[in-house]
């Protein structure tokens, strides 16, 4: 194994990191594992902060996802297109660490099909495959976030499923209202819908309901 210090990476108090956002990241990052001085030189010399325009996608259909994000600001929106029709399985918001996890983690030999589009502005910090198992090699601290993040990723998953096979339309559409009402604010009723496994009329109508 390679010395990291070694390595050509930038120095990371050169990385322009926004203060508030980086206080995100390593809010998140200190709920799970407790990162020494050194780990975290390691992660800020290859991390990258991006800002993605509403509207800009993030990766596409068609391509393989190179990197996993964790949103500081904005919303984000996993989808994907058959023919005409569009899916909407996942929003991420300020907190999430979210990627394509079969084409990242190279569990398939095909491009993903789903994309990722900023449903609003977003901030996000990314950083490549590369740079991860890098981390994950140098530093047992960050191939345990890595292992803590992935059971945190597959809980969700489960609970979803959960979800869409004992809860109700209502139940789901109060969930959602109760855990993350910035949706109803900055997206389209037609996309949370399709997220929450309906037709936007039964949503419009759980609403005139409520």
């Amino acid at each position: 194994m390679s010395d990291p210090t070694l390595d050509a990476i930038p120095d990371p108090r050169s990385c322009r990191l926004h203060p508030l956002r980086l206080a995100q990241l390593k809010h998140y990052v200190e709920q799970l594992v407790r990162p020494s001085p050194a780990d975290y030189d390691l992660l800020l010399g290859r991390v990258q902060e991006q800002h993605y325009s509403r509207g800009t996608y993030m990766f596409e259909a068609g391509e393989l996802c190179r990197h996993v994000f964790f949103i500081t600001r904005g919303i984000a929106r996993h989808f994907y297109r058959d023919g005409t029709t569009e899916g909407t399985t996942w929003f991420s918001l300020p907190g999430d660490v979210m990627t394509e996890p079969v084409t990242f983690l190279g569990l398939a030999p095909t491009p993903s099909v789903c994309s990722l589009i900023a449903a609003t502005d977003v901030h996000a910090f990314q950083i490549s495959r590369q740079h991860l198992t890098e981390l994950y090699e140098y530093s047992p601290t960050w191939e345990r976030f890595g292992r803590l993040v992935g059971e945190q990723y597959l809980l969700e998953l489960s609970k979803r499923a959960l979800s869409f096979q004992f809860k109700s339309a209502r139940q789901r559409y109060d969930e959602l209202l109760l855990t993350q009402p910035t949706l109803f604010k900055h997206v389209p009723l037609v996309q949370i819908a399709s997220y929450l496994g309906m037709a936007p009329e039964t949503l419009s109508r759980l609403r005139a309901e409520r």
